[in-house]
């Protein structure tokens, strides 16, 4: 309760008694010790015709009250004022005055009038009452709570002290504060390798920070194929991962026998590593005249490619009987009494010892080349070749110990048949035999009838016979032309001495492909 006044106690004692002069007022104003106040105004009026002085009970009256309570203010923040009014006969006057940071107004009015059959009585009584407070108090924050100061720089759960005061701070990376979700949070301080990355994240390979004992970190981007590997470490030959667009293979070992060699490239010939199982020679260079030939292939007697010394002569083939034999040295190859080397098919005919037979009777002689034999000479529907000797032609000593004597009137065709002969380089014609006269030479045509080629000779006379050589170059159809399966060689003398004595013929083909 506020403190009252004495002399405002003795007016409000005496107007209750009803001894105090009509019309006097008192007026009393008191402020308390804690700093509240208070402001009571009342005002009392009776008017009764019968009784000058008495209680109001007993006359009428009019009372007026007027109640005000206004300012009140404390120390808590809290603020209220309290105004009251009346009016009588005599007047009290009282005020309060505090001040609170909450603030209410009250206001009430009321009129009364009663009336009874002794008298008239009148009262009329207005009650104002208005109250204000007001409550602003920062003593009684408590530190640590939100908006107040920081106790001791902490501050309650989801506070941070900023600044001095305990301040919330929204969820997310960076805020210093570890969220949710976030394995730690250092503010994003941009150092990447002191235990917490600037994503909230506890350092690891794989997250695109290079941290300590990493060689590279590409985030997303790593992988065993790529530069940055999985490991967080950089891509190298021999780590077992296949870099994509660098290394062929990586199979993680040093060995240069098998499909990865050096420098992470796939084994291939000529790289200079023998693979094994692979290849029985590797010797990095593209020679083929040493021991390593093409296809890294041992160098063999047959492979098509001379072995400097080692092989005189490697054709590739099996035949025995051409310029290369088949220890792949070169033969001593016979020849023909001309002088033609016999490395193709030839065939021979010859009337030594044969006189007394007919010129269709020579003996026949053919090389040993495999796959062409006489059957092969044969022209067509022929079993082997044969003479056709027109006019008459006779087998003689002749002084050399056989010879078929051709005159003028004389023909001798040896026909042949090449329909199996793919191709040859050129045909050559070796006669051995003179010119059957004691003083001048034979001229003679050797040709084709069927093709109209050949050449013209002179043959010498003489006691002994002459080797007479003639290149009939292609003069004998080979398969697939006009007349390959049936044509002849003919001899016709026709100047000089017009006679020839023919001891042996021998027909060769060179470079002959069958």
């Amino acid at each position: 309760m506020k403190p009252v006044s004495r002399l405002a106690l003795v007016l409000l004692v005496g107007a209750a008694c009803g001894s105090e002069p009509e019309g006097e007022s008192a007026s009393d104003s008191a402020t308390g010790t804690s700093g509240a106040s208070a402001s009571d105004t009342q005002v009392l009026s009776d008017t009764d015709p019968a009784v000058t002085v008495g209680p109001t009970e007993t006359s009428a009256a009019s009372e007026t009250s007027v109640d005000t309570q206004s300012s009140q203010t404390d120390s808590n923040t809290d603020s209220a004022t309290d105004s009251d009014s009346a009016s009588d006969t005599d007047s009290a006057s009282e005020t309060d005055s505090a001040s609170d940071t909450d603030s209410a107004t009250d206001s009430d009015s009321a009129t009364d009038s009663d009336s009874d059959t002794t008298g008239t009585d009148s009262d009329s009584l207005t009650d104002t009452d208005s109250d204000s407070m007001t409550d602003s108090d920062t003593d009684s924050c408590t530190p640590g709570m939100e908006g107040c100061m920081c106790d001791g720089e902490f501050c309650d759960e989801d506070l941070t002290c900023i600044d001095g005061i305990c301040t919330a701070i929204a969820p997310g990376c960076g805020n210093e504060i570890v969220d949710m979700g976030e394995d730690c949070d250092d503010g994003q301080n941009g150092d990447q390798d002191d235990g917490c990355t600037d994503a909230c994240a506890f350092p690891a390979c794989g997250d695109g920070f290079v941290q300590q004992g990493e060689a590279c970190d590409d985030g997303a981007g790593n992988g065993n194929s790529e530069a940055c590997t999985l490991a967080c470490e950089l891509a190298t030959c021999g780590d077992g991962h296949v870099h994509s667009g660098v290394e062929d293979c990586d199979d993680g070992n040093a060995n240069n026998d098998d499909a990865c060699v050096d420098m992470c490239q796939a084994a291939s010939c000529g790289d200079g590593y023998v693979h094994a199982g692979v290849e029985d020679c590797d010797d990095g260079n593209a020679s083929n005249s040493d021991a390593c030939v093409e296809g890294c292939n041992a160098a063999t007697c047959g492979d098509g490619y001379v072995q400097s010394g080692v092989e005189e002569c490697d054709d590739g083939n099996n035949n025995n009987e051409d310029m290369c034999n088949n220890n792949c040295q070169i033969p001593v190859l016979e020849e023909d009494a001309c002088g033609n080397v016999l490395e193709g098919p030839w065939m021979e005919i010859n009337y030594k010892g044969r006189q007394g037979y007919p010129a269709t009777s020579p003996d026949w002689f053919y090389s040993d080349t495999p796959g062409w034999g006489e059957a092969e000479w044969a022209p067509s529907g022929n079993n082997w070749p044969y003479i056709n000797a027109l006019g008459n032609i006779n087998v003689e000593s002749a002084n050399i110990g056989g010879a078929a004597i051709i005159d003028s009137n004389d023909r001798l065709r040896l026909f042949v048949g090449l329909e199996e002969m793919s191709n040859y380089q050129y045909a050559t014609v070796c006669l051995t035999g003179y010119s059957y006269s004691v003083g001048s030479s034979v001229i003679m045509d050797v040709w084709n009838p069927p093709l109209g080629c050949g050449a013209e000779v002179t043959v010498s006379n003489g006691w002994f016979p002459y080797p007479t050589n003639i290149n009939f170059g292609d003069c004998l159809a080979n398969g697939g032309e006009p007349s390959a399966g049936f044509q002849a060689i003919e001899l016709d003398p026709w100047g000089g001495s017009s006679a020839f004595a023919l001891q042996s013929m021998r027909i060769g083909l060179h470079g002959a492909v069958y």
